[in-house]
């Protein structure tokens, strides 16, 4: 991590490789949704670039752990729940111009 304070990006794929499953693991223990769990995983290596300065040479893991709980709290704090898996969806076709809806305009191409 001190390399990639220091501007050394190439060196978070090591971290990335290293760290990514333990992060998704954790995560998905404590929520319990695969794809939030994915998705977070993804945001604390994001943070981990965006907040490369100050890291302050202590425990890297700790200061990571620390980042995806911290993600997770934000996203239920902020209203968010769970992802729906796209298995959930409805299909219904559109048969009509009524059936696409005034907020829908741009589809009428």
């Amino acid at each position: 991590m001190q390399r990639v304070a220091g501007g050394d990006l190439d060196q978070l794929k090591v971290l990335f490789d290293r760290h990514h499953r333990h992060i998704y693991h954790f995560l998905y223990k404590m929520c319990g949704d695969a794809m939030l769990s994915e998705d977070l995983a993804q945001d604390v290596f994001y943070k981990l670039i965006k907040y490369r300065a100050t890291y302050a040479q202590g425990s890297f893991k700790a200061w990571m752990f620390t980042m995806a709980r911290n993600s997770l709290k934000t996203h239920f704090r902020r209203g968010h729940g769970p992802h729906v898996g796209i298995d959930f969806l409805e299909y219904r076709p559109v048969d009509t111009e009524s059936d696409l809806g005034e907020g829908n305009m741009y589809l009428r191409l």
